[in-house]
């Protein structure tokens, strides 16, 4: 049997945390004990988890903190209170499904018997809701990553994305050191999974919704800028040179590979360089094309710009951020009709594509359509967006 100690970081959480413990108590796989954390909150969290305590068939323990020192403060001090081998993540909105601790210990002892790898983590699909409960999503998917590919793949993009139902191994977090407190834009998450993979270790996935993650006006996470700028935050914390290796030691094509290497010296500002990186692979892939474009609104080239993304397009139809793109380059080369068109389509593909909402309303406004006034985005979307505030 795994022992699994879940962590509940609190703040101020008492409109829904009742239904985030009860979801715990009912999963089908028993847990060891779930443990809160409330950081000083001033609200009635701490009565409503003391009520559910006295009658919860799964010891609940409740820490309070002295002073708010923030989640990732509370989710260590739980991590070092916590009794099980391995730790089960919930934020203290979200709700997780009933056969969701169940299904990724089976999951794990599957892969376990197979002795291809190590694992250090278990997550889930997971399914968004607002702050009634209703869906606002489809299903947020996740890849499996197997050692070699893990730590590449993470700098590319946070395949994790929210805590809750993540399950992890805690003799591997304690050794990287749990989260890293004091980041400024609050992505410690995605540092510790990074820390974790460059540890060495799988990340395994299961490919079930076991998760509802609550998205309202109180998330942390809810700006789109914020999390932007988070991303940069911590790709800084590594040289290009271990960037550039880690990316390009995973077993996936050499384009795969470049277009991902690109993608994050774009996102460093490395704009040049990253040019240069594109020559070196085949420039007819529409993601190559799309990454060309990006490079030339940039650097203000706006007619080789739409050729690319022209390109881009023709040859993925469904890639949104081309689409989006390519309908600035129209704007700002006064076709109107053709950049209403793009952005239109791109909405369609993509409910809530926050970018190509704001350029829409740009564009009706009749605001200056130069480059700068317009938001252009940097990398290929995801299948199903993340609901993100403006």
């Amino acid at each position: 049997m795994i022992k699994i100690s879940a962590v509940i970081p609190a703040y101020n959480a008492e409109k829904y945390i009742e239904e985030t413990i009860t979801s715990l108590i009912r999963q089908t796989y028993r847990l060891h004990e779930i443990l809160v954390i409330d950081d000083k909150s001033s609200d009635n969290t701490v009565n409503i988890v003391e009520r559910l305590r006295a009658a919860s068939s799964v010891p609940i323990k409740l820490i309070c903190q002295e002073t708010n020192q923030g989640v990732s403060s509370a989710r260590n001090r739980g991590i070092m209170a916590s009794g099980g081998d391995w730790i089960l993540f919930m934020d203290a909105d979200d709700i997780a499904v009933a056969g969701l601790a169940q299904a990724e210990v089976a999951y794990l002892l599957m892969l376990q018997k197979q002795l291809t790898d190590h694992w250090v983590v278990v997550y889930p699909a997971y399914s968004q809701i607002n702050a009634g409960g209703e869906d606002i999503s489809g299903i947020m998917r996740g890849q499996q990553l197997t050692s070699c590919n893990s730590f590449g793949s993470e700098l590319v993009r946070n395949q994790l994305i929210t805590p809750s139902g993540v399950l992890v191994n805690k003799e591997a977090m304690l050794e990287v050191g749990n989260f890293k407190i004091g980041l400024r834009h609050q992505i410690e998450d995605w540092y510790l999974w990074l820390q974790l993979a460059q540890r060495g270790g799988g990340f395994a996935y299961v490919d079930e919704p076991l998760v509802k993650v609550r998205r309202h006006n109180d998330n942390a996470t809810k700006s789109m800028t914020k999390a932007l700028g988070a991303e940069v935050e911590v790709l800084a914390f590594y040289e290009l040179a271990v960037i550039k290796q880690a990316i390009f030691s995973r077993n996936l094509s050499s384009l795969n590979n470049v277009v991902d290497y690109v993608s994050i010296l774009f996102k460093l500002g490395e704009w040049d360089l990253g040019y240069k990186e594109l020559s070196k692979t085949d420039d007819t892939h529409a993601s190559v094309l799309f990454l060309q474009g990006l490079h030339c609104l940039k650097k203000d080239q706006i007619i080789q710009a739409k050729d690319y993304l022209e390109s881009a397009v023709k040859g993925n139809r469904q890639n949104g951020a081309a689409l989006n793109n390519l309908g600035v380059a129209y704007a700002v080369l006064g076709n109107i009709d053709a950049a209403q068109e793009c952005l239109q389509d791109a909405l369609q593909k993509f409910p809530g594509y926050i970018d190509a909402k704001k350029n829409l309303q740009l564009i009706d406004e009749k605001i200056s359509y130069q480059v700068q006034n317009f938001n252009i985005t940097s990398r290929e979307l995801r299948p199903v967006l993340l609901s993100y505030s403006e």
